[in-house]
């Protein structure tokens, strides 16, 4: 396994597993790509993102039910998450990939609900946020913006450009279902219409379906804790103009 950015110890942990491991990720649809870990001392510093592999990710934040010895994995990692306290992103010794939560909002006033498919590997068949997911490292040198880094998920699940829509971040967060893992929430406010962003979606893939509504609060008996984080949050905004 890829030892980029994870400390020897960690990977020696979990090397009896490997086979197992990816598998299970395997199974779950979990790709073998690189994502973008990101170590900051407080959000308002610059985000120094590296690249780390998905699958230590997929390990570490998911950390699926398996046994080492006595122990479950995940309450072996708890310790190094908390001490005290959460652990800062500037120490963490975990994968740590950004994750990016969009709620969208249509031209005329619809909430844009995504439904999540069978081979997404957390939260089948519920309720989500618009368009969710971690943020790919670049293939190429060089830096990106937060603006560039969420765009890349927006383009990728909702099929919009960048002069498509306005995003305002309404959070930064550590998720402590999925051991501290950090993440950006950002409201859109798309410049469509439900019904053209309705066949903007024919071309998007077959893992997500989409519902639009003006009451998204009917969806939460079968909401992601994304989808319900994100709603208490879409009144707090501030626009991202750089």
């Amino acid at each position: 396994m890829d030892s980029t950015y994870i400390p020897r110890d960690l990977i020696e942990m979990v090397e009896p597993f490997r086979e197992d491991l990816k598998a299970m990720a395997k199974e779950d649809g979990i790709a073998t790509r690189y994502y973008m870990k990101a170590r900051v001392r407080s959000w308002g510093d610059e985000i120094v993102m590296e690249r780390v592999p998905y699958l230590y990710s997929y390990v570490f934040h998911f950390s699926p039910g398996i046994r080492i010895g006595k122990k479950r994995l995940r309450d072996i990692i708890r310790p190094l998450v908390y001490d005290s306290g959460i652990v800062p992103l500037e120490s963490s010794r975990l994968p740590n990939h950004l994750g990016v939560r969009c709620i969208a909002t249509t031209k005329d006033g619809y909430f844009v609900i995504s439904k999540r498919g069978a081979e997404l590997a957390i939260g089948k068949f519920m309720y989500s946020i618009s368009c969710e997911g971690a943020v790919s490292a670049p293939r190429g040198e060089g830096e990106s913006t937060l603006k560039e880094l969420i765009h890349q998920q927006v383009e990728h699940e909702l099929n919009l450009d960048m002069d498509e829509y306005e995003a305002f971040v309404l959070s930064f967060s550590r998720d402590m279902a999925m051991m501290g893992k950090p993440n950006v929430y950002v409201r859109l406010r798309l410049k469509l219409t439900k019904d053209e962003l309705k066949e903007r979606l024919r071309n998007v893939g077959e893992d997500l379906k989409f519902e639009f509504t003006r009451d998204p609060k009917r969806y939460l008996k079968k909401a992601t804790h994304t989808l319900i984080y994100g709603l208490r949050l879409r009144e707090n905004r501030v626009k991202i103009t750089y």
